[in-house]
C-alpha cells in the first residue's frame, strides 16, 4: 500500500504546483484497498487494469488527472 501512505505528500504536490496530471509508477494499489483513501479532491484516479485481472492482484501505475480536464483512456494500449 505504498499509495496510501505517500497520499498527503501527492495531493501537496498536485496543489502547491497547480499539476493537470501526475503519473505514479510502483503504486501498488491493491485489488483489496479502499479506493476512497487515495482520492483527492479536484482530481481523478485512474489505474493500470492489474487491479482487476485476477493474477496481478494491484495496479503498478496509477494516474491523477484534474477533474475539468477533458481525455480518453486508450485501452488498447494498456497492457493486462
Amino acid at each position: 500500500q505504498q499509495l496510501k501512505k505517500k497520499i498527503m505528500d501527492i495531493e501537496a504536490c498536485l496543489h502547491k504546483y497547480n499539476l493537470d496530471y501526475l503519473g505514479i509508477t510502483e503504486a501498488n494499489l491493491r485489488r483489496d484497498a479502499d479506493i476512497e483513501e487515495v482520492i483527492i479532491k479536484g482530481y481523478k484516479v485512474l489505474w493500470d487494469q492489474g487491479r482487476e485481472n485476477q493474477d496481478k492482484k494491484n495496479a503498478r501505475v496509477v494516474v491523477y488527472v484534474k477533474e475539468e480536464l477533458s481525455f480518453e483512456v486508450m485501452h488498447q494500449h494498456m497492457v493486462t
